[in-house]
């Protein structure tokens, strides 16, 4: 019998590194924890990580996240020209591989 989810939220962390603002904190905490009405399975723990891709003035963000569905690691990580266009992708982008679980 597979488990079910339940509608209990996740553990979510989120980091930042230098130079990421705090508003993206905010933002990553309004957004990820919303994937769990995605997963047939229980979410029990995010992490994510946002980072500048490189060095200079034009910087992309990277948003890398780890997260465990029920027992599974699911990991996928994402590049935008700002760290709410990050955030947004990889949404997106965990959104599709839930589904898929």
């Amino acid at each position: 019998m597979r488990p079910t989810r339940t509608d209990q939220q996740p553990n979510v962390q989120i980091e930042l590194a230098d130079g990421i603002p705090a508003t993206a904190e905010n933002y990553a905490r309004a957004k990820i924890p919303g994937l769990v009405k995605y997963s047939r399975l229980p979410i029990l723990f995010i992490k994510v990580r946002l980072m500048p891709a490189g060095h200079g003035h034009n910087v992309d963000v990277v948003a890398h996240a780890n997260m465990d569905v029920n027992g599974t690691p699911l990991i996928s990580h994402s590049v935008g020209k700002t760290a709410t266009e990050a955030v947004d992708l990889l949404q997106d982008k965990l959104r599709g591989q839930l589904s898929r679980m």
